[in-house]
């Protein structure tokens, strides 16, 4: 028995399996059997599933360097937005009772984490790119925004004492912060077919 990597064709991966249980026969040169990108591990097993030609793992490895990218810069954005760009405006305007003193910046970031892997994962499944990567990420990115921080500005206005003033501001920015990280996205993900 063996574990399929997800998106590996059942095909290929039982043709995979028993290739690398050929190799391991006794007398079997395993330097002329072995397909290209495959490898002995540590433990003297042939690993098929990190070969640097499969298309699946880089689709794989884009998609966790694209979550880990928009991550970081949505995260730095968000930060330079309400430490440093609003931190005056924030301190006079925002009962200090309801934010918390030191912020959870790890909490933080595994929000923006989660936001980046689910933009990432319906990017790769449902965005068309036809022309430019870049673009079609970038126009994802600004349709993310309307369609998570958006709403989620309305209630969070809606419920807690923030002045309306900064409300079509924090619009603005989620569009710019979003933007650049399904930017990223699309520059990272580049072509890629969404059924590899």
């Amino acid at each position: 028995m063996f574990l399929r990597p997800v998106g590996v064709p059942r095909a290929v991966a039982v043709d995979a399996y028993f290739d690398a249980r050929r190799m391991l026969e006794p007398g079997v040169n395993a330097a002329k059997v072995a397909p290209a990108g495959c490898y002995r591990d540590v433990h003297g097993y042939f690993n098929l599933w990190c070969s640097q030609t499969s298309p699946w793992r880089q689709v794989l490895m884009r998609s966790i360097f694209a979550v880990i990218a928009a991550a970081a810069v949505m995260f730095g954005l968000a930060g330079l937005w309400t430490s440093v760009l609003l931190r005056d405006y924030i301190a006079a305007n925002v009962n200090p009772t309801m934010l918390r003193n030191p912020p959870n910046l790890l909490l933080v970031f595994v929000g923006y984490a989660v936001l980046a892997l689910l933009m990432t994962l319906i990017y790769r499944k449902f965005v068309p790119v036809t022309a430019s990567p870049p673009w079609s990420g970038l126009r994802f990115g600004l349709a993310s925004a309307v369609c998570w921080l958006m709403p989620y500005s309305l209630v969070l206005f809606g419920v807690y004492n923030f002045p309306y003033v900064v409300l079509p501001l924090d619009f603005a920015w989620a569009l710019l912060e979003q933007g650049i990280g399904g930017l990223l996205i699309g520059l990272i993900m580049g072509k890629a077919p969404a059924h590899a």
